[in-house]
């Protein structure tokens, strides 16, 4: 990746998540000149942590503009995918898998299910997936999933391959005005950026920096998320299985992921025991199997979490030129590609009105 600063970037991106990441991608097909700042490694936090799946769980439980964003971003997936794939080398397992969930089913669940009659199927757990029990399932045909961990390596090489300047190990501590015609990020290693306009995608660390910055913030907080990885054989979990609260998403070479918490305990990403008791009696009791296969790893990540689910994807309201893609909370993947999208249409359209185009 770059390390070098460049002098002449249109616009800093600052986090290297899968919203950042794919802010300058979507940047830069509109040719302009980007740099992404990243406080550690780019896609290090919450966008590897995830399990990767792309749509919320239960929908029926997120606003609509949350709908609108992931079934836009799924839209979106094929073509990006398939570009990233032929650049990196790497196959990300995309997959419309399904996903199999068991309540709780609210007041909310009914009228969705009539809603979207194309999406759902209801039977018993067993009927689709062998060695659970008899409890109610719905089944959600259109449920996907990728490999996150993948599609960081892929996308950072797919902006590399691009031009985007990627900086790892550079904190952003506060934006400020820069000159009389630019905004500038100062990082906590002395490295100072100007550029014309700045994106915040820094995720649970973006209301601190705003804070830093003499702004305003959004309510964006950490929300600790712990998970498991298991040792399964391939096919043995067909579907993703979700149910009160946690899930298991299998991977296409075996791999099951199992999660999760949510722990507001500010900045912490420590794992402890209990979560990783929590999430394998109540995975176990999902997938009775799961109760003999080796746990091969435990983790935790930083969730933007966000009161109302929405994220902030708008202009600044205290500074021309700065712009916040952030508080994608649980679905940040699913919502990736679009957030991003629309971000980077809305820095273009300023940068069109400002020239006069």
């Amino acid at each position: 990746m770059s390390k070098k600063p460049r002098t002449d970037q249109d616009c800093i991106v600052v986090g290297a998540g899968a919203i950042g990441l794919l802010t300058a991608w979507y940047l830069r097909k509109s040719r302009l000149a980007v740099t992404v700042l990243d406080q550690s490694r780019p896609f290090s936090g919450a966008s590897w942590a995830g399990g990767g799946i792309l749509s919320p769980v239960p929908p029926w439980h997120y606003p609509a503009q949350v709908d609108e964003l992931v079934r836009s971003s799924l839209l979106l997936y094929p073509d990006l995918i398939a570009e990233l794939q032929d650049i990196s080398g790497l196959a990300l397992d995309f997959a419309s898998t399904g996903l199999l969930f068991t309540g709780p089913f609210d007041d909310h669940a009914e009228p969705w299910r009539r809603a979207h009659p194309e999406d759902v199927a209801h039977g018993l757990l067993s009927e689709w997936q062998p060695h659970c029990d008899n409890r109610l399932a719905w089944l959600l045909k259109h449920t996907a999933q990728l490999r996150n961990p993948r599609l960081g390596k892929a996308l950072l090489a797919g902006c590399v391959e691009k031009g985007i300047a990627v900086l790892p190990e550079h904190a952003a501590q506060a934006v400020d005005t820069g000159n009389a015609r630019r905004l500038a990020v100062v990082c906590r290693n002395g490295v100072r950026l100007e550029a014309d306009h700045i994106v915040i995608a820094a995720g649970a660390w973006t209301d601190s920096l705003l804070h830093d910055s003499g702004l305003s913030g959004y309510g964006i907080k950490p929300l600790r998320g712990q998970m498991l990885l298991l040792q399964g054989q391939p096919g043995q979990l067909r579907y993703i299985v979700s149910g009160h609260g946690k899930y298991l998403i299998p991977r296409l070479d075996g791999l099951i992921l199992c999660g999760s918490t949510v722990e507001d305990v500010g900045f912490d990403v420590h794992t402890t025991p209990q979560a990783r008791a929590s999430i394998l009696r109540d995975c176990i009791d999902l997938f009775p199997p799961a109760r003999d296969l080796p746990v091969v790893r435990q983790w935790a990540g930083l969730r933007p979490g966000i009161a109302n689910d929405v994220p902030v994807i708008a202009q600044h309201q205290q500074l021309p030129g700065l712009w916040i893609n952030s508080g994608h909370y649980r679905n940040g993947l699913g919502m990736a590609p679009a957030s991003a999208q629309r971000l980077a249409q809305m820095v273009t359209n300023s940068k069109l009105v400002a020239s006069g185009a």
